[in-house]
């Protein structure tokens, strides 16, 4: 039985509606932030109800865009649905153009206003974020880094970021939060320079930095990997921007 279903939070009325080809009663919906709240406050506390039976594909599509339109679920505070997007879309490639375009478009009118965007602040921050009290391992983080090395952003996604950023300035706790996480990053790390067939190990940055600054123009030009005559530069040999250079934790 194909049915558009409509699956209320009895402890804040909350709701998501959403569409099933075959009819089952456990299964809530998928949204991101439905998954969220039934992490929150468990199955127990929300009850699943039939808005319309269907008889086709086509028909519970379009049934399930019309539902969402009629109850206007996308701009309610009190509805889970983020994006009129119907759940057929969800197993498409992110690398189809036309779903890319789409889902973009999309987005880009739910967060339209800074009332939506405090709404998914509400539901994804927090204890609602399902990142929330996790961390990334060394090797993820890893995977990340060498999944973005090589990347070259165009000149107009470089204007974009810089404006985006402009008169952003973080406030004196976030600052320190910044020096303190730095520090403990520097601190589990020894830097190994080798030049001219002779390595230096540095067991902190202070002291490459002391070296580098000291040093700079004896270093012998041509060293920059893919850069042809600049000198060294510590904050990008620290971050392995050179080939001589080898970061090695504690």
């Amino acid at each position: 039985m194909m049915v558009i279903y409509k699956t209320i939070n009895l402890i804040n009325n909350k709701y998501y509606v959403g569409k099933q080809q075959t009819y089952t009663k456990s299964y809530l919906g998928s949204g991101h932030a439905l998954k969220a709240a039934i992490k929150k406050y468990g199955k127990k506390n929300f009850r699943k109800e039939i808005l319309e039976v269907c008889q086709s594909e086509n028909e519970l599509k379009n049934r399930e865009l019309w539902w969402l339109d009629e109850l206007n679920a996308v701009k309610d505070k009190n509805s889970y649905n983020l994006i009129r997007e119907t759940s057929s879309n969800k197993h498409r490639s992110y690398t189809d153009p036309e779903y890319r375009n789409r889902l973009s478009i999309s987005i880009k009118k739910i967060l339209n206003t800074p009332e939506s965007k405090a709404r998914l602040r509400i539901q994804n921050g927090g204890k609602n974020n399902p990142m929330f009290g996790k961390k990334r391992s060394y090797e993820f983080k890893q995977i990340i880094s060498r999944s973005q090395k090589g990347k070259i952003l165009s000149p107009e996604t470089k204007e974009k970021l810089s404006k985006r950023k402009l008169g952003i300035s973080a406030s004196n706790e976030t600052k320190k939060k910044m020096r303190v996480s730095q520090a403990k990053r520097w601190n589990t790390i020894v830097i190994e320079m080798t030049l001219n067939g002779r390595t230096t190990i540095f067991d902190n940055r202070y002291d490459f930095i002391s070296f580098v600054k000291t040093y700079n123009d004896s270093i012998p030009k041509g060293r920059v990997r893919g850069i042809g005559n600049k000198r060294i530069n510590w904050k990008r040999a620290i971050k392995n921007g050179y080939d001589f250079i080898k970061i090695n934790r504690k």
